[in-house]
Order: C-alpha cells, then sequence, then structure tokens
C-alpha cells in the first residue's frame, strides 16, 4: 500500500528520472515539511476500533471460503447483505464461533441453511452457537444478515464519494477494517481458499473485485448483479470493492512460458486517455518481477487497477486500487504502480501472519520500487533510488512493537527502512546468494499462498547463502537507530611496502557490527577491501603495492548510517594481536573477491597464497616482511597471470617461519 501521507512525501523524486545529488538535498528537504504536515492530519483520523489480535476460540477454527453478497443503495448510503462463511474446526468440541462485525451493523439473522441460530453481540464481535458441536475436520457453513451504514474506519474501509455527480464507492480495510462492511475472521494469518462476491447496484454503475468476472446479471428493476470470484487464498484484508461507472479497457501479459493473462483497468471517463498511457507500461514491469521473484503468482486469473479517491493505492489481491489524483498522461507515478504491483508476490501470496511483520509486505514492496529503476536505469539508477529512500532519522524498531498503532503500521520505518534493510542484505550476502534467497522466498513451498514472518525470510537467506545472519536481522529488524561512524586514516611505505591505518570509531550507545566497503585509490589505481567494523575503536591496516592516496568508507552507500571524517583520531598504540591468527574471509562463499584479513604478534616475514583442491598454488597474494599488527588483503580471484578462475572450493594458507595456518573459500561465479 501507498498512503497518501508517503506519496506525496516522494511524489517530487519522479519527476526526472536519474537525480542528482544536489537534486536530493532538495528532495530529502521537501519530504521532511511535507511529513510534518501530514503528521497533524494522520494524528486526526479515527483510532481503529478493531482487534488486534484474533480470540482463543478463533483459533479454533479455520476459514476454507467466504461468499460476500451485497446490495449497494447509494443514495440512501446503505448497504443490505449476508457472508457466509464456510470452514472446520480445529479442536475437539467446537461449539460456537466468534465473528467480528462492527457494532454499527444491525444483524437480522445467523443462519446455517434454513436454521436460525441463536447469538450474542458485545462489542464489534458476534458469538454465534453452532447447531451441533464439531469434532476436528467438523465442518461449518454460517450465514450472517446484516444491513446498515459501513463505518468509515482507519485509512478508509468503506467510502461513499462522487465524482462529476456520478457515485463512487470503495473499499480499503487494511489493516483492521474489513469488518466495517462484512462479517468475517479478522486475521490475515486464516486465508480463506476461495472467495465469491456478489455485488448488486444501480445499472449505471460498474462493480470491480477480486479475481474473475463471472457474469453481470440485470435484475429487471433498473439494477443489476456482478458476479466476482478467487479461487486463489486470500487474507480478509484483501478483498475489495470498487464500483463507479468506470470506463474499462484492457491489455495482455504473456508469460515466459507462453501464457496469456488478461490485465484489466477501470478508470473514470474522463481519465480514460491519461491512464492508457500510464498503465501502458504493466506488463513489462510484470515481466521484469517475474524474473526476479518468479512467475506472477495469480495468472489464472487477472491483474488489474480500479482507480478510487483515496490519496495514494493499495494492493487489493489481483485488482489495486489506484487513487484517481496519480493518473497524469506521463507515466509520473510509475513507482507507485511498481510498489502495489510487486506487492501480488509479497503481502498478497505471502502475507505477514502477523501485524508487527508488516515490514514483510510493505518494505519488500517498496524495495521493489529501487529494483524496477534498476530495470530501467541500472546501478546508478538503484542507488539514486535508494538515496531517494534514505532519511536522517526513522522511529523505531522495523518490528511493529504497538500493531494496534496505524501510525506505526504505516510510517516511514516500515517502508524506507524496510527497503534499505533489503539493500543491506543485498550488499552483505552479494547479488548472486540475496536474488536466489528473494526468489526461494517468493517459491517457497510453505509460504506461497499463506503466511510468513521474519524468521522466515531469515531462515531461508541463511540456507541458501550458507551464511549465519542472527546477528543482521537482530539488529535490523529488531532494534532502533543506526550506527554512527567517525573515521580517520594514515598511510605509511618504507622499503617498497605501503600499508594504509584506519581508524574507526562507533559513538552510538549500542554497538553495531557490519561489514564496510573501504575504498583505497590512488591515479591508475583502485582497490575495494571489506572488514568487519563491531568495535567502540577498531583500526585496520591494509597493504598495497601502490601508495594510497584516498580512502573511502562505505562509498557505495551500502549500509544505513551517519558518517564523518574526523582529523587526528589518535592511532592506537598497542594493537598488535597477542597470538598469530587467520580468519575466515568475508564474504563466503564469493564472487568476484574477497577480503583475507589475520594477525601477526611479532614483525616477520609472511607469504600468503592460495591452492586448489589438488593442493596447487593458484595465486600468490602477498609475500614480504611485516611489523606486528593485524592487516586486511584482497583476493580477486585471479591467477599469478590475471586470469579469472573457475568456480569451486579453494584453500588460502598464511605462512610464516614460526607458524601456519590454513583455512577454506568458496567461489561461485
Amino acid at each position: 500500500m501507498i498512503p497518501g501521507f508517503r506519496l506525496f512525501a516522494i511524489a517530487i523524486f519522479l519527476l526526472t528520472a536519474i537525480l542528482t545529488a544536489q537534486d536530493y538535498d532538495a528532495i530529502r528537504a521537501s519530504r521532511e515539511k511535507v511529513r510534518a504536515m501530514e503528521r497533524d492530519r494522520h494524528a486526526r483520523l479515527l483510532r481503529i476500533q478493531g482487534q488486534a489480535d484474533i480470540t482463543p476460540n478463533q483459533r479454533e477454527w479455520d476459514v476454507s471460503a467466504y461468499r460476500l453478497t451485497i446490495a449497494v443503495w447509494p443514495t440512501q448510503q446503505r448497504i443490505d447483505g449476508h457472508t457466509v462463511i464456510e470452514g472446520h474446526s480445529l479442536v475437539p468440541g467446537l461449539s460456537h464461533l466468534e465473528i467480528d462485525l462492527y457494532s454499527n451493523m444491525t444483524v437480522d439473522s445467523v443462519r446455517a441453511d434454513t436454521t436460525h441460530l441463536s447469538w450474542t453481540r458485545s462489542g464489534n464481535r458476534i458469538d454465534v452457537q453452532l447447531p451441533d458441536t464439531l469434532d476436528i475436520d467438523g465442518a461449518f457453513a454460517v450465514a450472517v444478515h446484516y444491513r446498515g451504514n459501513p463505518q468509515n474506519v482507519g485509512l478508509g474501509a468503506w467510502q461513499w464519494s462522487s465524482h462529476n455527480g456520478t457515485p463512487i464507492i470503495s473499499t480499503l480495510s487494511e489493516p483492521f477494517g474489513s469488518p466495517a462492511w462484512w462479517a468475517c475472521k479478522d486475521d490475515p494469518a486464516d486465508k480463506a481458499d476461495s472467495a465469491f462476491i456478489t455485488v448488486n447496484v444501480p445499472d449505471n454503475l460498474v462493480v470491480a473485485s477480486n479475481g474473475l468476472l463471472m457474469g453481470v446479471t440485470p435484475d429487471g428493476a433498473g439494477r443489476h448483479t456482478y458476479a466476482w470470484e478467487t479461487r486463489y487464498p486470500i487474507s480478509q484484508y484483501l478483498i475489495s470493492l470498487a464500483i463507479t461507472n468506470y470506463a474499462q479497457f484492457n491489455d495482455w501479459y504473456v508469460s515466459a512460458s507462453g501464457d496469456s493473462m488478461e490485465l484489466l483497468y477501470f478508470v473514470y471517463p474522463e481519465h480514460l486517455t491519461a491512464a492508457q498511457q500510464d498503465f501502458a507500461v504493466t506488463d513489462d514491469m510484470i515481466g521484469a518481477f517475474a524474473g526476479l521473484f518468479g512467475e506472477y503468482p495469480f495468472i489464472e486469473e487477472k491483474y488489474g487497477m480500479a482507480i478510487f479517491t483515496w490519496g495514494g493505492a493499495m494492493e487489493h489481491q489481483t485488482m489495486t486500487s489506484y487513487g484517481a489524483g496519480l493518473i497524469t498522461g506521463n507515466n509520473t507515478y510509475d513507482w507507485i504502480n511498481a510498489h502495489e504491483l510487486a506487492h501480488q508476490w509479497f503481502g498478497d501470496m505471502i502475507t505477514m501472519r502477523r501485524w508487527s511483520h508488516i515490514w514483510l509486505n510493505e518494505g519488500f514492496a517498496s524495495y521493489s520500487e529501487a529494483l524496477w529503476h534498476e530495470h530501467l536505469y541500472g546501478e546508478t539508477g538503484y542507488h539514486n533510488y535508494m538515496a531517494s529512500q534514505y532519511r536522517n532519522s526513522f522511529d523505531g524498531s522495523l518490528f511493529v512493537v504497538d500493531s494496534t498503532s496505524e501510525w506505526a503500521l504505516f510510517s516511514n520505518t516500515v517502508y524506507d527502512k524496510g527497503s534499505w534493510v533489503l539493500h543491506m542484505l543485498r550488499g552483505v550476502m552479494g547479488d548472486g546468494p540475496f536474488f536466489a534467497s528473494l526468489n526461494a522466498y517468493a517459491n517457497d513451498s510453505s509460504l506461497v499462498f499463506g503466511n510468513a514472518l521474519t524468521e522466515d525470510f531469515r531462515d531461508i537467506c541463511e540456507t541458501v547463502s550458507g551464511m549465519e545472519l542472527d546477528w543482521f536481522f537482530d539488529q535490523w529488524v529488531y532494534r532502533a537507530g543506526r550506527p554512527h561512524y567517525e573515521y580517520d586514516w594514515t598511510a605509511t611505505s618504507s622499503g617498497g611496502i605501503h600499508v594504509t591505518t584506519l581508524t574507526m570509531n562507533q559513538t552510538t550507545p549500542d554497538l553495531w557490527t557490519m561489514p564496510l566497503r573501504i575504498r583505497l585509490t590512488s591515479p591508475g589505481n583502485d582497490s575495494t577491501i571489506t572488514v568487519w567494523d563491531s568495535l567502540r575503536t577498531q583500526q585496520f591496516s591494509f597493504i598495497t603495492d601502490w601508495d594510497v592516496l584516498q580512502v573511502a568508507v562505505d562509498p557505495d552507500d551500502w549500509v544505513l548510517k551517519r558518517i564523518a571524517r574526523v582529523t587526528g583520531l589518535p592511532v592506537m598504540a598497542g594493537t598488535a594481536p597477542d597470538a598469530f591468527h587467520l580468519d575466515a574471509n568475508y564474504p563466503n562463499p564469493f564472487n568476484p573477491s574477497t577480503t583475507i584479513a589475520f594477525g601477526l604478534s611479532r614483525a616477520e616475514d609472511a607469504t600468503l597464497a592460495v591452492y586448489d583442491i589438488r593442493g596447487q598454488r593458484v595465486r600468490t597474494v602477498m609475500d614480504r616482511s611485516l611489523a606486528a599488527g593485524t592487516y586486511q588483503v584482497r583476493w580477486d580471484g585471479r591467477d599469478d597471470h590475471g586470469r579469472a578462475v573457475a568456480s569451486g572450493v579453494y584453500f588460502y594458507r598464511l605462512s610464516t617461519p614460526t607458524h601456519q595456518a590454513t583455512r577454506r573459500m568458496l567461489l561461485i561465479r
């Protein structure tokens, strides 16, 4: 979802394709100004009156299908309807169902077939007595008949409005708004296997909804009935309606295997030409994301967009609701199109199991905006887009502690920091393992069309990459803030040996552990070495065959941080290690280069060499006399003749007259 307050804070960014550094300063200032105004507006929204969690009873039964039947009366601003909830018991002895429906909706009856059931009401729930006690897997079908004027709670669960004198009715139920207009189990983790949505409206109005349109039936009284249905699992908050005198047009997406899927658009008649221009890019977006994440998840049905009155957009499954103000005819808001489309994988197909983990929806979709920009404009466009999502501060942790707070669920922390966390994870893992992990997550059989927690994504990343990543997720998902670095460096040369010493300080109360890329340069020379920074004060020494004239810490901004060079930071005395050591290389596996760190407790000759699995020497990385200290050197994956070596297992050995150590590393081309 793109809330209106986030939309206006970053809309100016898309006025140009790739922006200069000076432009980004103006964008950040504009965002801060707009955000301040939007905070005030947002604070005045109604507090959500729904449930933050399900009841013990709701844990005892599972929904298999929803059948919504609704008659909409725009003039009276009233609906009449009934919801049939089909499901089965998860426990022995299930005798009742607690069903969510807001208290302003009048319940006329609750039935099982033609049998009237006893029910009571407390707040926004009704407690229905089943006709028979059910054992495990015992099936039920309960129909709740109700009527009234739905509440416009939260972000806009139900909205009555108009355009050019014609009514428009729309829903946006995220996060807790579904019970404002239909009876359900308000739990995103209990997906219905299917949903059947039947809506009766005046015959000058069109109904857009989830899945496939099965038919439109006139009733002979100036009204007609739309029947939509989806056979894919769906969370309750993703079921939606958008109703007005839509003009319709379509396009087609052709998958890599040659399957065709209709793209179906519902727009105001006055916006038709502009919308045709704006939405023409959608099929290319689907193809780009399918190449990264796997095939579009709902390819047997459709992807569509329907215009509504809200300021942002919402990723309703197979039918995104898209703000009327976003239609410009010049593709200004393609990034919103990309964001909502990416949700079809991350949010709709795989939905967060609990609202506290909503970054799995919004952070992934926000990062997909950057991936679309990378698809169009390459590495420079990608990094520029990530820069546009940088903020000087983010409130709280990515994990939302108070999941009843709408402000916290849809904050810039969830969206932009969530995107940055994926960007940093890519930097930690490397492109190959990162994108393989993203694809594996989107295609994991235990998660597809189901629900996930942060730990599910973490575990897949660890399995695919072979890395232990608790340290990363513990810091960046569950801790607030970011590291603040101070640094300085010196360079010395003696006897043809060039040693550059970098001093790093962390000034935040909590220490952060992060790999940092260090770029050493001089005219005609450029070397990037990765170090692990984890201490309050830490020094790193780099050996080169040339004199280093410039040092840059994280020059490509792979880490969310604040950093400043502080000239004259003292070089620590007595930094020689207590004993000889050879550390694990980083990254590992790697491609194309890796950093090897080692320590000498006294001055001596040292040789670092790389061997293949047959024991044959591939490369002498270093062979020289060194003072006592800790050093980092880089191996670029090439042999002594400058040729790139093949993928495989390699060994690196550090030898001195008094010690020797060997470790293993894996190169994956």
